[in-house]
């Protein structure tokens, strides 16, 4: 799911420039620094893709298949390039990845 932006301002060659607001680090706060910060990041047309692709109901396995198809890639090759940029946004705090509570700890023992 992607976290509400501040700002897209979308650019020519289909890429995108969006800001956040996002809390600040707790050391920055426990110095007296502001609670919120703003960041922005800016993503090619390809980014954008799946940027967008991130509405909290579609999966990874149909991103990566919607990925290849649009772009002329194998499934082997978009699947890695959409899993690195997934891990990539969520690092940068673009997105937050939901778990179903049904796959919560299934396959552990």
């Amino acid at each position: 799911m992607p976290i509400p932006p501040v700002n897209i301002e979308r650019r020519d060659n289909g890429g995108a420039l969006i800001t956040l607001m996002l809390d600040s680090p707790r050391w920055v706060r426990l110095i007296g620094g502001k609670s919120k910060v703003q960041r922005s990041y800016g993503l090619d047309r390809f980014g954008m893709q799946v940027y967008e692709a991130c509405d909290g109901k579609t999966s990874v396995r149909r991103i990566v298949k919607r990925f290849a198809a649009d772009n002329g890639l194998g499934q082997a090759e978009a699947e890695l390039a959409v899993s690195r940029f997934l891990k990539t946004l969520m690092a940068k705090g673009l997105i937050a990845v939901a778990v179903p509570k049904h796959s919560v700890g299934k396959g552990r023992k």
